[in-house]
């Protein structure tokens, strides 16, 4: 008697011990706007995957678990202005793109950086549509990527000149928006060849080479 109940608890346990589940945890959470997710890596359980899908931008950094919330809701929020700028003589000439990126407040705990440089008062520029992400905490470097969709914010900034008077840099004029201001410039790089480029905080941030027979 004794052996068969000592079979029939050995055989409960054993079925119990087999619905466990191994899988990683993971914690989702949407908003009309923005889907964000955080699952825990299967080699480290100090840090942990956030991840922000919406229409505008995706992003992807993997940050210590004791942060992750503060890091979801500065990712979650950021606000991007797409500026398209072109420099022409009549229907002929060049533009490129650039981004601006407007973050919410950023804890002091943690540092921002966006394409290996810091984030100052919350904005940077770049003309990257995959930019790098860095979150500073500890001494430690997290990194991750932005990647730009579809901004709901655009602005177009067309310049008419004539490239044959452009001798020297020329100041084509400036863009103000989400806080910062944008210089752009033409300069002419050789024989019937311009470059029209873009600067903000003393800095090339995007550009084209135009050029003509």
């Amino acid at each position: 008697m004794k052996i068969e109940v000592l079979a029939i608890l050995f055989m409960l346990v054993v079925g119990f011990s087999g619905c466990i589940s191994t899988e990683t945890p993971t914690m989702t959470h949407t908003s009309p706007e923005n889907t964000t997710t955080q699952q825990l890596t299967t080699t480290k359980l100090d840090k942990i995957w956030v991840y922000v899908n919406n229409s505008e931008y995706n992003v992807t950094i993997l940050v210590p678990v004791n942060i992750a919330k503060e890091v979801e809701e500065l990712l979650a929020n950021i606000i991007i202005e797409q500026i398209d700028i072109a420099a022409k003589e009549g229907y002929s000439g060049a533009g490129f793109r650039v981004y601006v990126l407007k973050f919410p407040k950023v804890p002091e705990s943690i540092k921002l950086r966006v394409d290996f440089s810091p984030v100052l008062n919350g904005t940077i520029v770049t003309s990257n549509t995959i930019p790098s992400i860095g979150i500073v905490y500890d001494g430690k470097v997290y990194s991750g990527n932005i990647t730009i969709k579809k901004p709901l914010r655009k602005t177009k900034a067309d310049y008419q000149l004539k490239f044959s008077e452009i001798k020297n840099r020329t100041r084509l004029g400036t863009i103000f928006t989400l806080g910062v201001e944008v210089e752009v410039f033409v300069e002419k790089t050789g024989d019937n060849e311009w470059k029209i480029f873009a600067v903000w905080n003393n800095e090339t941030v995007g550009g084209i080479y135009y050029s003509r027979g």
